[in-house]
């Protein structure tokens, strides 16, 4: 049988982008097709993406068709039959709540086109109009961008010209890359103001370290780069433990703690969404960093491939899955996204949405800590299950967590509560953050906000840790000790900035400098050298940051092993003499 379905936003009556989940007895699955025809077998149910206007055939058969726009749309399901006097039909689907009425946005930057697999024919075009079906307002794509046969790589200009074409006034679609993503951790970055190859703007790293190398730019060295160009770069699944060398875990956040001891400036939120929900080690990681007056906020994002197969590999790509809620305060647009994450005005979500303010102010907000009583206002609705959106789910769990312990909690029975609006009266005198999580009555159905945050009077916040180096100086030929200058300098790949010079004699300097800075011996008739208290110290780089294990991240005690080894840094300058360039 022949049908079309139109679909519509009830309030707004515009056509509203769907998945279309096709089922009934004897009812083969019904997946959309890849552009060489193939099954696109994600995770969750089979399913077709459309604009809002499908036509097509069916099978012969009795089936109900659900309807779905997650998170904020009311799931419909209609019957079909082979008897219907209509071949047409048009569904109008509810918003059971409007985040984006109060400039919440929801979306993912770590989507890959095409990881490497190419299993599936997949393109930008293709990636673009699944994930408006899902439901996403924002969507940052990275890696390679076609995998269809016959299609070229499209360079910069053809991939801004492609999102150009993909984003409407309900969805913004962006690229940039799995940035920086090397030894030292795997992370999202977001578009850079001027486009551009974030590793030709910003440095490249080493995957795989074998003897002798290293990465030749730590990640926040990076990130001092992309936020100069009005970009950021995140962490993405943290704790990850998968592949490496021997000794050397690879996919974990190796440089993070390090970050947080050197850099905590580039440590603008955290993903702690991907792989497992709710995972408490990446949850105690943050609530550490955030009792150490570090200002971190979440994000949730999937890691997903749209090329890879679920039949054939066995992954079941989470597309669309995790989704980062950012309040921007300026029209969409790539920077507001940056700002608003930078600034913590997040929430990440496998569905619930839940709004906070205290008195007003929502995550991300600042307040001098007062014995003033302030009311803590949470409101949060139900939301359709990923896996099964026609399941009738409610609100299960509502969670205060101040620094990182339960302050209070309200439960709820079954599938009853679709929307939930509590307060609850803090009065806060000293140093402290404020969080909620909500939890749906559907498996893994979590949101928790970024903080508020309470700053007393006391309130440090984290600055980098001071290194104290002790550098020998010498001639890489003879060993002999040089006189010159030692300068302090802020190195990445577009500039060193030089912020302090010592003299230093008879080839000996102890001295003392941030840790995410690095120092540069000038000898007059030798070569510059410039060295890292990090990368070039052996001690901190190939065995404190080599050994990482996933419970470390969370663990105070590696973070001090970080701060004792700053404390005794040696670095030792073989200058070479100009005439041997």
């Amino acid at each position: 049988m022949r049908r079309r379905l139109i679909v519509r936003d009830a309030a707004t009556q515009r056509p509203l982008p769907v998945r279309l989940s096709f089922h009934g007895s004897g009812v083969a699955d019904i997946w959309g097709r890849d552009a060489a025809g193939q099954d696109l077998t994600y995770l969750g149910p089979p399913r077709i993406w459309c604009d809002g206007d499908w036509e097509g055939d069916l099978p012969d058969l009795p089936l109900t068709v659900s309807i779905s726009h997650l998170y904020e749309y009311v799931t419909q399901q209609i019957k079909l039959a082979p008897d219907d006097e209509e071949e047409t039909h048009t569904v109008l689907l509810d918003r059971h709540c409007c985040p984006g009425g109060e400039g919440w946005v929801a979306g993912d930057a770590h989507q890959h086109v095409v990881h490497g697999e190419a299993e599936l024919a997949i393109n930008l075009p293709l990636a673009t109009a699944i994930s408006r079906a899902e439901g996403v307002s924002w969507m940052v794509y990275d890696a390679r961008f076609t995998s269809v046969q016959g299609e070229a790589e499209p360079g910069v200009d053809e991939k801004t010209r492609l999102c150009a074409e993909a984003s409407t006034g309900d969805f913004l679609a962006l690229w940039a890359d799995e940035y920086p993503k090397h030894d030292l951790g795997h992370l999202a970055a977001f578009p850079l103001r001027d486009p551009a190859d974030l590793r030709d703007v910003a440095g490249e790293g080493v995957y795989r370290l074998e003897d002798g190398m290293r990465t030749p730019f730590l990640n926040f060295e990076s990130i001092r780069v992309l936020h100069r160009h009005g970009s950021t770069a995140l962490y993405s699944h943290p704790v990850r433990e998968l592949g490496g060398t021997p000794g050397r875990v690879g996919n974990i956040s190796r440089e993070l703690p390090l970050d947080a001891v050197v850099a905590p400036w580039a440590l603008d939120s955290i993903d702690l969404f991907t792989d497992e929900i709710g995972d408490p080690l990446c949850l105690d990681m943050w609530y550490m960093l955030l009792n150490d007056g570090h200002r971190i906020g979440v994000c949730a994002f999937n890691d997903a491939c749209f090329d890879r197969s679920g039949r054939k590999l066995g992954f079941h790509e989470p597309v669309a899955y995790r989704r980062t809620y950012v309040k921007v305060e300026d029209p969409l647009r790539p920077q507001a996204l940056v700002e608003g994450i930078r600034a913590g005005r997040t929430f990440g979500t496998t569905g619930p949405i839940v709004l906070i303010d205290i008195d007003g102010a929502g995550p991300g907000h600042v307040y001098e800590s007062s014995p003033t009583p302030r009311t803590l206002k949470i409101r949060a609705w139900a939301a359709p299950d990923y896996l099964d959106p026609a399941t009738d789910t409610g609100i299960s769990r509502v969670q205060v967590i101040r620094n990182g312990q339960i302050l209070k909690e309200w439960t709820f029975d079954g599938s009853m509560h679709k929307q939930v609006e509590l307060e609850e009266v803090v009065a806060e005198d000293a140093t402290a953050w404020y969080v909620v999580r909500v939890e749906g009555s559907a498996p893994d159905q979590l949101a928790i906000t970024s903080p508020v945050y309470f700053e007393a009077s006391n309130y440090i916040a984290p600055a980098p840790y001071i290194a104290t180096v002790h550098a020998i100086i010498t001639d890489a030929r003879t060993s002999l000790p040089l006189d010159g200058r030692m300068q302090i300098v802020a190195f990445d790949k577009e500039q060193t900035e030089v912020l302090e010079t010592m003299p230093f004699e008879k080839g000996h300097l102890t001295c003392s400098l941030p840790g995410d800075l690095r120092l540069r011996a000038i000898v007059d008739g030798y070569q510059d050298m410039i060295l890292s208290p990090i990368l070039d110290c052996e001690e901190i780089y190939r065995d404190i940051m080599g050994g990482i294990r996933r419970q470390d991240l969370a663990d105070p005690a590696y973070l001090d092993r970080l701060r004792a080894a700053l404390d005794e840094v040696n670095l030792s300058f073989p200058m070479v003499p100009e005439s041997a360039a």
